[in-house]
């Protein structure tokens, strides 16, 4: 129903993330349009697909060309995801919003193997877990506001 392929990612300095969710990324190219549906979001649409094949070939993809212009790509798409969260009825507290950003952290350096591409691999897991916290602090503050008479 779909195929996707390889997205290498690369940071300031022409170099290749090839750990962490950034080295480990994939994105539905082709599609049957009569098979696979696609999911609206305000970051990062996906596509449903009982099967997803694999295309040969790499897609560069120059993610964090300076840190000055990803942190405000970083906020926006921390925004739009909590919208998303609030719109689905999620509720938050800034006590889960820093349990989740740990986990992010964890999970991107330690698990997925970021502390392999060194100093920006811990910069990217800082990064995750910055907008995941960022996402979820919003998440709890819409939660407060409405909790208000």
């Amino acid at each position: 129903a779909g195929s996707s392929e390889s997205i290498e990612r690369w940071t300031s300095g022409g170099r290749r993330m090839r750990f962490g969710s950034w080295g480990q990324d994939r994105i539905v190219r082709l599609v049957d349009r009569r098979a696979a549906g696609f999911e609206e979001r305000a970051v990062h649409g996906a596509v449903r697909a009982a099967s997803i094949g694999h295309l040969p070939g790499r897609l560069h993809h120059h993610t964090l060309p300076d840190l000055a212009s990803y942190l405000p790509r970083l906020a926006e798409y921390a925004r739009r995801g909590a919208a998303d969260a609030v719109d689905a009825g999620r509720r938050g507290s800034v006590l889960a919003a820093l349990i989740r950003a740990e986990w992010r952290f964890v999970r991107e350096y330690l698990l997925r193997l970021g502390f392999l591409d060194g100093g920006r691999g811990l910069l990217v897991a800082i990064l995750a877990a910055h907008g995941t916290f960022l996402k979820w602090a919003l998440v709890a503050d819409a939660t407060r506001r409405s909790r208000r008479p």
